[in-house]
């Protein structure tokens, strides 16, 4: 995303763990707005490739899609800390808060509106019952 809003790349790794770490030190306010929130944003949109028959590619989708909801959970929970003064170190949310000085409130909601939805498509695809019918359970 960085790359998108005129930020250069300063570090790749794929190694141990995946990162990209980027310049950003010319983008404008929006962009690192949209930079912070787009870490909670691009997993979700992932997420929704894995919509298929086949089990195991579902599943995939699945777990994304609950890890999902624990990042929005966390977001919320990160934003209402920063509202109560209290700043994690390193943040992605505690970045775009400090960047939108007002956001915290839209931030919170708009994370736990997401949170709720997902959580509602998680419900719609009956999990418990494609996991005992893979498995042949009953």
């Amino acid at each position: 995303m960085p790359l998108f809003l005129s930020g250069g790349v300063e570090e790749f790794c794929l190694f141990p763990l995946p990162y990209v770490a980027c310049n950003v030190i010319g983008v404008e306010k929006s962009g690192n707005i949209i930079i912070g929130v787009a870490g909670n944003l691009f997993p979700l949109l992932i997420s929704f490739m894995f919509f298929s028959k086949h089990f195991w590619i579902w599943y995939i989708g699945f777990l994304l899609r609950v890890i999902e909801i624990i990042s929005f959970i966390f977001l919320s929970v990160m934003c209402i800390l920063y509202r109560c003064g209290i700043k994690v170190e390193k943040d992605d949310a505690v970045a775009v808060l400090e960047t939108w000085n007002n956001g915290w409130l839209i931030l919170t909601l708009l994370s736990l509106i997401l949170a709720i939805i997902v959580f509602i498509l998680i419900i719609k695809e009956h999990p418990m019952k494609k996991c005992m019918k893979y498995f042949n359970i009953k």
